[in-house]
């Protein structure tokens, strides 16, 4: 129980990609293509003209898509801003900025009856002849 705390504890959760965020355009997946092209020609072609535009085309990328990113933020807050005396507006705004993927949960209710059960249900330890034997009550 304790190594299964301590390897959940060095797991870092992955962000959203990019791809299905909802600043990511047309032209933000041009630059990040134009980019993994110019990678790939300068893994084939190792020489500085390569390596030059691949810098040019990564640091054009990340500062498109920081504004992109930056200019969505900035809309969605004048929205709540201006939906404060709308509080379904405000709500349903708000419920944009937080959304998180849809899990799908296959444990049946039973599953999680049974689970339940065995968690709460008392343990008595009966010693016996210098044996600990545990029951369920």
């Amino acid at each position: 129980m304790c190594t299964a705390a301590t390897d959940m504890k060095h797991k870092v959760r992955s962000k959203m990609p990019h791809s299905l965020s909802p600043w990511f355009d047309d032209e933000c997946k041009k630059l990040k293509k134009e980019r993994c092209s110019s990678l790939n020609k300068f893994r084939k072609c190792k020489d500085r003209k390569n390596l030059k535009r691949y810098h040019e085309i990564r640091n054009l990328y990340q500062t498109t898509c920081n504004q992109k990113r930056n200019e969505y933020h900035k809309q969605k807050q004048f929205e709540l801003e201006s939906s404060i005396h709308d509080s379904k507006r405000f709500w349903s705004v708000l419920k944009t900025l937080n959304r998180k993927p849809n899990q799908n949960n296959n444990i049946t209710t039973e599953d999680w009856y049974q689970h339940f059960k065995d968690l709460f249900s008392p343990v008595l330890n009966i010693t016996t002849d210098n044996r600990t034997r545990q029951t369920l009550t």
